[in-house]
């Protein structure tokens, strides 16, 4: 049984069921549903799927790791050579509480904190941040603009430093 045969015999269902329920509808009601549902099966069939969109390239990415100070400060630490690209204190909540979500679903996971995340600037606007360890994606873009910013400036360099 095609395809197309199939997808006509199951949106006849609800219609006969309703028929069988419903002693009142005309017969001119009937045809009418069938010819509707016969024609919604046959443009679904010729229309086939829709395509996802391409992917936008990457336009900037940043490799990096995290440390907690004594003070309670969160360093962001280049991966290529260590150095502070960002120093996380109380008033950056936003960054500090991201990656301790991640922190916290690394150690739900039973990994260590030492591994290295993904900051990526993409062609079409958005900005996401990838756990390297996890493989857990979070699209920043969705925090609002001020949040995006946040995580915006340690791709430009403009962290602050402590």
């Amino acid at each position: 049984m095609s395809a197309f045969t199939q997808i006509c015999l199951v949106s006849l269902l609800p219609l006969l069921a309703i028929t069988a329920a419903a002693k009142d509808l005309t017969s001119y009601t009937i045809p009418n549903w069938i010819s509707l549902t016969m024609a919604a099966a046959f443009y679904g069939r010729l229309a086939g799927p829709s395509e996802a969109p391409a992917p936008a390239a990457a336009t900037a990415r940043l490799e990096f790791r995290v440390a907690d100070r004594a003070d309670g400060a969160v360093l962001v630490l280049d991966t290529r050579d260590g150095h502070a690209i960002e120093t996380a204190t109380g008033e950056n909540g936003f960054l500090r509480g991201i990656l301790r979500s991640f922190a916290r679903e690394r150690r739900m996971a039973g990994l260590g904190p030492d591994g290295a995340f993904r900051l990526t600037s993409w062609a079409d606007g958005r900005l996401t941040l990838d756990d390297l360890s996890t493989g857990h994606r979070i699209e920043l873009e969705a925090f609002g603009s001020d949040n995006l910013a946040v995580f915006a400036k340690l791709l430009t360099g403009e962290g602050s430093h402590s």
